[in-house]
């Protein structure tokens, strides 16, 4: 059996990573979608949807539950092969009218949702990838990304695709919906030492690695570097604490990992190498964010390392359409400020420093720089030693990140109209890199 190669990084003392979001987890026994706390993994509601309690067909296996950007909730059911829709508060909207075949993991992204449909086949047809429109219309299928079981939106070099698990060909690729007969091998698995029949994947926002459920033996967490191609860290969650068939896998906001299995929910600390369980004796399936207030859509996400070997990561929070922006991960005593654009270029994106700028500079769109002194448009803030950007100016209710104002740093200063989408990045210095360095978190975009 495969043996932990800890520390998996974070026993070198990482910071933590705040989040405002909650997680949705499936659960079999009883066709339920739970509420876990995204920093502790504790269980918030054990019933927040009821997927027995509406008027159309019944659950079977609900699989996966992803958020929309306007807040409705698509859920995939693995054995009745529909997807069910509800909305924001949890009220059934209706499903698939077609049998998708064995449906699995699902994902929002570039508005459509994704389907990865599998090669169990009860209506003759194979495995493939199906694009749907948000009224669960089929826009297309797309072969050869082998018998996908998740798929998780994802930047890489420059093109924003999608993170499949293919577990026909042990392989996590990626997919460009741009260019769909173009998909890369991001890793291969021999299925000893590496994953086998990988379930979800997600991707670690304190490195930017992938981490990888493994639902056979080897039974456990993998962590993949998709720059190099290798696997730097995992753990035999089976020959550590007995526990098989892993569904997925999600880093907290305490630096610890979630994961569920076919008996229960639980918290793996990579610093002690030991686990807590969270929920017990339940089929728990897939992990997804949940919103807390703030429907944003992220983009050239993870950004570039800094000197500290993380990428700047943003969060946001709402409250009656004000927005408030927090960043994480920068180099302590290191200074910066949000960026504002009307666009975003996420293909060959602008170099700055040791970064890219996504936000786009041509074209008729707008950027500006929220550092305009003695203003509310003034986001000027200092990394403190844990990694977060405290601010220096006055400009936020919590004392750290920055409340964005209705006027924006453009020229003649207009005000957010209801219903923009404007796009968030933040510079900031990273002389520890080298003499004037500099780099660029990540995108966040919000619709007011």
């Amino acid at each position: 059996m495969l043996r932990s190669t800890l520390p998996w990084l974070l026993a070198l003392g990482l910071p933590s990573f705040a989040s405002a979001q909650r997680l949705m987890v499936c659960e079999n026994n009883n066709d339920r979608v739970m509420l876990i706390d995204a920093n502790d993994g504790s269980l918030i509601d054990p019933n927040w949807i009821d997927l027995r309690a509406h008027a159309g067909t019944q659950p079977g296996r609900p699989l996966e539950a992803v958020e929309a950007p306007n807040g409705e909730i698509y859920i995939s059911d693995q054995e009745k092969d529909l997807i069910f829709h509800y909305s924001a508060g949890g009220d059934y909207l209706g499903e698939s009218t077609v049998p998708l075949d064995n449906p699995r993991g699902i994902e929002v992204a570039y508005g459509s949702l994704w389907v990865c449909k599998g090669s169990v086949s009860q209506n003759g047809q194979g495995a493939y990838l199906v694009q749907m429109d948000m009224n669960l219309n089929v826009l297309a299928t797309y072969t050869g990304v082998g018998d996908p079981f998740d798929a998780q939106k994802y930047y890489h070099n420059g093109v924003d695709g999608l993170l499949l698990t293919d577990i026909e060909n042990e392989q996590i690729l990626f997919f460009d919906p741009a260019n769909p007969g173009a998909t890369i091998v991001l890793h291969s698995s021999n299925a000893v030492t590496s994953y086998e029949d990988a379930h979800q994947i997600s991707v670690r926002p304190s490195n930017g690695r992938l981490l990888v459920a493994s639902s056979f033996d080897p039974h456990g967490l993998f962590e993949i570097d998709a720059s190099t191609g290798l696997q730097t860290s995992s753990i035999d969650t089976e020959a550590a604490f007995g526990h098989r068939w892993i569904n997925a896998a999600w880093e907290l906001g305490n630096g610890r990992i979630l994961y569920t299995r076919l008996g229960g929910v639980h918290v793996y600390d990579p610093q002690t190498g030991t686990q807590t369980t969270s929920v017990p004796a339940i089929a728990a399936q897939f992990i997804s964010p949940l919103s807390d207030g703030c429907q944003s859509v992220n983009f050239c996400s993870p950004a570039a390392a800094n000197s500290t070997g993380f990428p700047v990561s943003l969060s946001c929070s709402a409250t009656g359409g004000n927005l408030h922006l927090d960043a994480f991960s920068g180099p302590p005593g290191e200074f910066g400020y949000f960026l504002v654009g009307t666009a975003t270029q996420t293909v060959n994106p602008t170099p700055v420093g040791q970064g890219f700028l996504c936000l786009a500079l041509g074209g008729g769109n707008a950027l500006g720089r929220y550092n305009i002194t003695g203003s509310t448009r003034n986001s000027l803030g200092q990394f403190d030693a844990s990694g977060a950007l405290q601010n220096w100016v006055g400009t936020s209710s919590t004392g750290l990140g920055f409340d964005v104002p209705t006027r924006l740093p453009f020229p003649g200063g207009p005000v957010i109209s209801a219903g923009q989408t404007l796009h968030f990045q933040l510079w900031y210095r990273d002389t520890a890199a080298g003499a004037g360095q500099s780099n660029v978190s990540n995108g966040l975009s919000f619709t007011f």
